[in-house]
């Protein structure tokens, strides 16, 4: 199985173009996980190596602070946070103390899916994982909600656990509540990433994500499985690493069908296209060469319209940062060493 990220040497650069980078040079660090099929796990839990800080927990809204006990699991402490009436499943890490990066996840995705990376980043910054509402642990919100509650969900967050800013990581869902972020708080972020994602749905497009919907609410998660995968991943990384494909396709098989449903509707109606001009932020967008549900020029065209933004292209598919996370750890540690 593919090996874990590790910092057994001094930091590789990333070059302008990932492709370039000399594998001799860089296995030693950051193996490329399509190169290798006999080591651990793409998602083995870090939970056994990080100090999970425990945290006060602030119930939104309501001022009143409390000390919670922690739930436990192969990867580590988790915590709950009751935020804008959802409870909400976070993770954090605080190994080396440094600046905040958080990191969100896919459609359909939950926090696991950042294992690796959150491990590999875990000693220079304070790495925080969270799930999305209707998403992993954390509860399905009572009413419908917009791309911008999710944004407000994660600063709420943030408030809870005392981070004035950080630096965000967002790959396709993520992404989209990245891009949303750093416009309603552009004082709290530091720098911004987008993986695999759009700024927004045509409207030719909408009805694609209210074909989701419905099939989520009518026949349950399963049956959107086979597909969506076929999307996420390149046949020939599931190939090579079916371990790891196979919990990737546990966490969405497990999705709450009202969870999808309810952000499928709110995907579909985010579009914050005409309002990228003004984020000042540094930004580095990536996508997938093989993405045929995200195709590149959708995430080129959020770095053309951010002044200054910088773009990569992975060989890969929709879930670039994973299939090839030697690449895009190198491109991202590289990134956030960039003054602001």
């Amino acid at each position: 199985m593919p090996p874990l990220l590790h910092r057994s040497t001094r930091p590789i650069p990333a070059t302008s173009n990932p492709e370039n980078l000399n594998p001799n040079r860089a296995s030693s660090r950051l193996p490329n996980f399509r190169d290798d099929t006999d080591s651990h796990n793409l998602l083995q839990p870090f939970g056994r190596l990080l100090r999970i800080q425990i945290s006060l927990v602030i119930e939104a809204g309501r001022g009143a602070r409390k000390r919670i006990l922690p739930l436990r699991s192969l990867q580590g402490a988790r915590m709950l946070v009751n935020i804008n009436g959802s409870a909400t499943r976070y993770v954090l890490s605080n190994e080396g103390g440094g600046p905040w990066l958080t990191f969100i996840h896919q459609l359909g995705g939950d926090l696991s899916v950042w294992d690796q990376l959150a491990g590999y980043f875990r000693d220079e910054y304070t790495v925080l994982r969270y799930d999305v509402r209707g998403h992993g642990k954390t509860a399905v919100s009572g009413k419908p909600f917009s791309v911008g509650d999710l944004s407000d969900d994660l600063a709420t967050l943030l408030d809870a656990l005392d981070a004035p800013t950080t630096h965000l990581v967002g790959m396709s869902m993520g992404g989209m509540i990245a891009q949303q972020f750093a416009l309603d708080h552009p004082s709290r972020i530091d720098h911004l990433t987008i993986a695999d994602s759009t700024s927004g749905t045509p409207p030719e497009g909408r009805a694609v994500w209210d074909q989701r919907a419905h099939a989520a609410r009518s026949g349950g998660i399963a049956a959107l499985v086979p597909t969506t995968l076929s999307r996420w991943l390149t046949p020939d990384f599931q190939a090579a690493h079916p371990e790891a494909v196979e919990q990737i396709r546990d966490v969405l098989a497990h999705t709450l069908p009202e969870g999808y449903a309810m952000a499928c509707e709110a995907l579909r109606d985010f579009d914050v296209r005409s309002k990228l001009g003004s984020i000042r932020c540094p930004t580095l967008t990536v996508a997938g060469r093989h993405d045929p549900g995200t195709p590149p020029a959708m995430t080129r065209a959020i770095a053309d319209a951010i002044e200054g933004a910088q773009f990569e292209l992975l060989d890969a598919a929709h879930l670039a940062p994973i299939e090839q996370s030697h690449r895009f750890a190198a491109l991202l540690e590289t990134f956030l060493g960039r003054p602001v």
